[in-house]
Parts: C-alpha cells; sequence; structure tokens
C-alpha cells in the first residue's frame, strides 16, 4: 500500500501558513480525502478554509457552476470540468489557493465515461492563473489511487508555489 508523503505535506503546510496563504479545495472522486489529510496538519486553522465535495455531477453545475455541456463534452471525469471546478470554488470560498480534483478510482456504468480507472485530474488556480495535469495510475486499488493522488497533488502546489518565488 502507498503511503502519504508526511514530509511534502508538512513543508507545504508550514509554507502556506508562513506566507499566510489560504487553501480551498473541491473534491470528486476523492470525496473529501483531500480536505480531511488536510484538515488534521498542526497549521490548518491558519490557511485551510473549507471544501465542497461534487461528486454528483448536479453538485458540480448547481454548485460550482460547472457548465452542464462541458460535462458532456469532455466528462465529468477530465482536465476541463476539473479547472471549471477549481474556478468555480474561488466564488464559494474565497482563498489564495484553488485546488481541485477529478478522476476515477474505481468503474461505474456511466455510458459516457471516458477515463479509465485510475485517471486522475488535478488543477490548481493561484495568482490568477490555473495549472493543470492527469495522472494515470492504472488499476490499481481504489485507496492507493487516492494515496497516489494526494501526493501527486503535493508536488504540483510545490511546484506552483515554486514557480511564484
Amino acid at each position: 500500500m502507498c503511503e502519504i508523503n508526511l514530509e511534502l505535506l508538512n513543508d507545504l503546510s508550514l509554507r502556506i501558513k508562513e506566507n499566510k496563504l489560504t487553501l480551498a479545495l473541491a473534491e470528486s472522486m476523492s470525496a473529501g480525502y483531500f480536505s480531511a489529510i488536510w484538515s488534521m496538519q498542526v497549521y490548518s486553522g491558519d490557511f485551510f478554509k473549507g471544501s465542497i465535495i461534487a461528486f454528483a455531477n448536479e453538485v458540480k453545475e448547481d454548485i460550482l457552476k460547472v457548465d452542464k455541456a462541458l460535462i458532456k463534452e469532455f466528462s465529468a471525469e477530465s482536465i476541463p470540468v476539473t479547472e471549471a471546478m477549481a474556478k468555480g470554488l474561488q466564488y464559494l470560498i474565497p482563498s489564495a489557493i484553488q485546488l481541485a480534483i477529478t478522476g476515477l478510482a474505481y468503474g461505474c456504468d456511466d455510458p459516457q465515461e471516458r477515463a479509465k480507472v485510475g485517471d486522475v485530474f488535478i488543477s490548481i488556480g493561484f495568482q490568477g492563473k490555473q495549472t493543470s495535469r492527469s495522472f494515470s495510475y492504472g488499476d490499481d486499488l481504489a485507496a492507493d489511487i487516492f494515496i497516489q493522488a494526494f501526493n501527486s497533488s503535493l508536488v504540483l502546489l510545490a511546484d506552483v508555489l515554486a514557480a511564484s518565488d
């Protein structure tokens, strides 16, 4: 089983706090997993503002204001939808950093689905820019996909913050 990169998580938590930044999340596939981990950080009360769990497309559309046509064109598990989730999040939970995730950790019966099990999409909004990446972890156990995705989000966030220095 995979393990969370605690060293990077702790470093990022401290960096976010010291730079007086704030973080908000919009989660689909991970359904609150990322938020739970961030909330357990020692300094989370100083920077973690909250999250929206948008597992169902209706939540993406109605709460995060993701265009239904975008979901139909690209599918809910895609870079364009993940970016739209991050953009919608900034109006609901104003923060310096918006992190959104979609993907498939296990199979589904949706005939519109284009992603494969293990495909994950992460988008980070920071300083007016979106940085997005797709990852493919194969058809590992869902728990391993969650952990690998969380670690990938940490690396992507570290890269985004480093680029702003």
